[in-house]
C-alpha cells in the first residue's frame, strides 16, 4: 500500500506519511478530494464537526464578548473551521 510516494509496508514509509500528514497544505488537497469524490465520508468525519464546533466557539466568543482567542483544533478540521468563522460569522482569523 503506498500514500504519495511512501510504501507504507515499511518502517521508513509509515514515517515519511507520518510527516506528510502533518503538513496543512497535504491534509488541505486530500480533504478537498475527499469533499469532492465522497462527499458522504467527508460530512460524516469533517463538515458536520467544522459546523457544530464553529456554533460553539462562535457562541462562546460572542457571549464573552471576546476580542481574541487561541483555538487548537485537528489539522483536518483548520480550513473548515476558519472558513465557517470567516464567512458564516465575519471573525477575523489568523494562523
Amino acid at each position: 500500500l503506498k500514500i504519495g510516494d511512501a510504501d507504507v509496508s515499511t518502517k521508513e514509509g509509515i514515517e515519511q506519511v507520518v510527516e506528510l500528514i502533518k503538513n496543512r497544505t497535504f491534509i488541505d488537497k486530500e480533504t478537498e478530494i475527499i469533499k469532492k469524490e465522497l462527499p458522504f465520508i467527508y460530512e460524516a468525519m469533517l463538515g458536520d464537526r467544522d459546523r457544530y464546533m464553529s456554533e460553539s466557539i462562535a457562541k462562546y466568543l460572542a457571549d464573552n464578548n471576546a476580542q481574541n482567542a487561541v483555538l487548537v483544533v485537528g489539522l483536518a478540521h483548520m480550513k473548515g473551521i476558519e472558513d465557517y468563522l470567516q464567512n458564516k460569522y465575519q471573525f477575523k482569523v489568523n494562523y
